[in-house]
């Protein structure tokens, strides 16, 4: 069994690299860079006193960290604990608090019940059935040509940076599944 390359000179060549390995996968590398020193760079960014202020905004502050837990270069325990050290009142912070206690809520349901995540657990409430819903993404959409400016706009951001703002992802969401009918 060949031993993978572990070191790299730039970043460009883990990405050639990556791209040998697999000729067969499509896209570009994520413009997100990884690894400890750039989560660690993201988590002393974050400022949950304005993030638990504004998040409900466009232009709100968001922490950007979610490539980070998702991997599990940083974990909910460790942000939490950041935050609140960096808090003068503690109560300043509870939005956020309650947003990372969210997160670790439904990575436990996914856990507890990997197969909710691709079957209906409960009869759909929007009048229509399941057979009426598409099961493939129509393709302006994922290429960002809907001919809506805000979801247009929102699509080609994360194509292009590979992030956007969690209120930019419900819109999608919500155009996605109640005007075009995609599950």
């Amino acid at each position: 069994m060949e031993i993978l390359q572990r070191e790299f000179a730039d970043r460009q060549s883990l990405i050639a690299y990556v791209k040998d390995l697999a000729p067969w996968a499509e896209g570009g590398a994520s413009n997100i860079t990884g690894g400890n020193y750039a989560a660690q760079n993201a988590l002393s960014a974050i400022d949950a006193v304005e993030y638990g202020r504004t998040r409900n905004f466009g232009n709100g502050h968001i922490t950007r960290l979610s490539p980070y837990l998702h991997h599990g270069t940083l974990d909910l325990n460790t942000v939490r604990n950041h935050a609140l050290r960096a808090a003068e009142n503690p109560k300043d912070i509870t939005k956020f608090i309650q947003e990372l206690a969210w997160r670790d809520f439904w990575q436990r349901v996914a856990k507890a019940h990997p197969d909710y995540l691709w079957t209906d657990v409960e009869d759909y409430k929007t009048g229509f059935n399941a057979d009426d819903y598409a099961d493939i993404l129509a393709p302006d959409i994922a290429d960002g040509k809907t001919g809506v400016a805000c979801l247009d706009a929102f699509i080609n951001e994360l194509l292009t940076t590979g992030y956007i703002h969690n209120h930019a992802r419900m819109y999608i969401a919500s155009y996605v599944v109640h005007f075009r009918r995609i599950k």
